[in-house]
């Protein structure tokens, strides 16, 4: 029998030091698990370099096809405060790391009041932004689709991490594609939506013990409007629970000013809750 529903703020029954942490350290260890043990060859080629500093993680790759989308520093702030020590040392690893730029990523409010000094110091600029969200394994969860989704096997892998990269507008880079199509089988359950023969949607999930993090889904472009994105949310959060995940985590892009996104409207429908938003605190080597 599934466990009542959690109560408190939006069902969730969390203060927000616990939801917070939560959220953040799923997503750490999703990161850590598709870039830090990618396979030994996608790392060199790549220029992929890892640390755990803090209660967080590093994550380098000094040829980022996508000009730094992989480079992150999350979950910092959790249990050691974000300060200029902190700071340095993550400036100073992605400098050592040849990294052509990264994203800092604090939930607002782990940072600290002289925050803007800090940031003014080191050259971070306040960039895209996230919403993060949770749910809970007891949420109901409704949502079909008329293309065709299950799971995805190391078979059909590389054709999975293509569609995920292509779908997301990032360069089909052979290396990219292998750490991507890699990760089934590692903790991750990968899901494919199909028109006919024709794979137009893939997505995953991270199981962390008992908190699941989904790891990003995408669709093709002309694709897109039939509802692939709702049967994979629905696919990977049964997949969480039936493998015992108490939350799921999730995360996705944030439109300031205009309509929330779609994807984040998918997410709240599939019982979502969210968060906070949080900004990316961009980093570039200097000229």
């Amino acid at each position: 029998m599934e466990p009542d529903t959690p109560r408190g703020r939006d069902g969730l029954g969390l203060d927000d030091a616990t939801a917070t942490r939560i959220a953040e350290l799923a997503e750490a260890r999703m990161m850590w698990a598709t870039v830090a043990v990618s396979p030994r060859e996608v790392r060199e080629t790549l220029g992929i370099q890892a640390a755990r500093i803090g209660s967080g993680i590093a994550l380098a790759m000094a040829h980022d096809p996508t000009g730094g989308y992989w480079n992150k520093a999350i979950a910092h702030g959790l249990t050691d405060p974000v300060d200029d020590a902190l700071v340095a040392e993550l400036v100073g690893f992605y400098e050592g790391a040849g990294a052509p730029a990264a994203a800092i990523q604090v939930p607002p409010a782990l940072l600290p009041e002289d925050w803007d000094d800090i940031a003014g110091r080191y050259g971070l600029k306040a960039g895209t932004r996230l919403h993060k969200m949770l749910r809970h394994r007891s949420t109901p969860t409704a949502g079909e689709t008329e293309l065709d989704v299950r799971g995805v096997d190391t078979h059909h892998s590389e054709a999975w991490a293509r569609v995920l990269i292509e779908g997301f507008g990032m360069p089909t880079e052979p290396a990219l594609v292998e750490m991507i199509s890699s990760t089934i089988g590692r903790d991750f359950f990968a899901f494919g939506a199909w028109d006919g023969d024709r794979l137009v949607a893939s997505g995953g999930v991270h199981l962390g013990g008992d908190v699941a993090a989904l790891s990003g889904a995408a669709t093709l472009p002309d694709a897109r409007g039939r509802g692939a994105q709702t049967g994979l949310l629905t696919a990977r959060i049964r997949a969480a629970v039936d493998a015992g995940c108490t939350w799921i985590s999730a995360e996705t892009g944030s439109e300031r000013g205009v309509d929330r996104s779609m994807s984040f409207r998918n997410l709240r429908r599939a019982g979502f809750v969210e968060l906070y938003e949080r900004p990316n605190w961009v980093w570039r080597p200097a000229a």
